[in-house]
């Protein structure tokens, strides 16, 4: 991996353990450059991003940030590739024993069975012509070439893509842009950052109806800054994230119909 690849607020992974890039630099008395991450599992951490008396990035956490080579970590996958490896079965009939799939939403998510897993494979051969997918925790960080979503799964009107490695809402604006049909979107255990270039792209969420972001660590302020984006959600969910008040929103949620808060530090 090339260090010009990773730039402050780059989300990257470790052995399964996801985090945000803090600081791209030397870290004396070493020679070389390191990565300053903080964690989203702050135990996973040894510092809060101090060493030797320097301060080189802060974290939410005392424990909560390490130094990490960069040829250790993961940047992540596009989304055409998740989709491709987890919706394009094997030919190798002998994994088929162990292999798990789900259709639709982790709410209504239902199992295949192995049994006709051979019927299963032809139908998700064609993947234009499926309307649900789940991408959880598959490492994606990107959209892909533009076009190339659309081509894959044009028809798609709910996605999940929680606990994934989304950086910013201008990725996110990329996909979805590419998804006319889509309506549901879950973007939960993501952390991504807010963007002017995001922000001056509402159509690209016209149809969308329902977005959900729970343990997204956003704040009330966060919140009523991106609903400029979301110009046809009805249902909002933002449950266990870091709302500890709500002030007037002055008509950012008038299109809101459903709101989900449960699980937020509320003063």
């Amino acid at each position: 991996m090339n260090i010009s690849d990773v730039e402050i607020g780059t989300r990257i992974s470790v052995t399964e353990n996801s985090g945000t890039v803090k600081y791209v630099g030397n870290v004396p008395p070493t020679s070389g450059e390191w990565l300053g991450v903080e964690w989203d599992d702050p135990t996973r951490g040894r510092h809060d991003g101090s060493k030797d008396g320097v301060v080189y990035f802060k974290c939410r956490h005392q424990t909560g940030g390490s130094f990490v080579r960069p040829g250790k970590v993961e940047l992540g996958v596009s989304i055409c590739a998740a989709i491709k490896g987890r919706y394009t079965l094997t030919s190798d009939t002998n994994l088929l024993d162990d292999f798990d799939m789900y259709i639709g939403q982790d709410k209504m998510s239902k199992k295949v069975e192995a049994v006709g897993m051979e019927d299963v494979q032809k139908q998700f051969e064609k993947l234009n012509e499926l309307n649900q997918i789940t991408l959880r925790d598959q490492l994606i960080s990107s959209a892909d070439n533009p076009g190339s979503l659309a081509s894959l799964a044009p028809k798609l009107v709910e996605l999940n893509l929680s606990k994934n490695l989304l950086s910013s809402w201008d990725t996110v604006c990329e996909i979805v842009k590419q998804l006319p049909r889509l309506k549901v979107l879950n973007l939960s255990e993501n952390l991504m950052r807010i963007t002017d270039k995001a922000l001056a792209q509402p159509e690209a969420f016209a149809n969308v109806q329902t977005i959900v972001l729970n343990k997204c660590s956003l704040s009330w302020e966060q919140v009523l800054t991106c609903t400029t984006m979301w110009p046809q959600v009805a249902e909002l969910h933002l449950e266990a994230n870091n709302l500890t008040h709500l002030s007037p929103p002055n008509g950012k949620l008038a299109h809101v119909r459903e709101l989900y808060l449960s699980g937020n530090p509320f003063n």
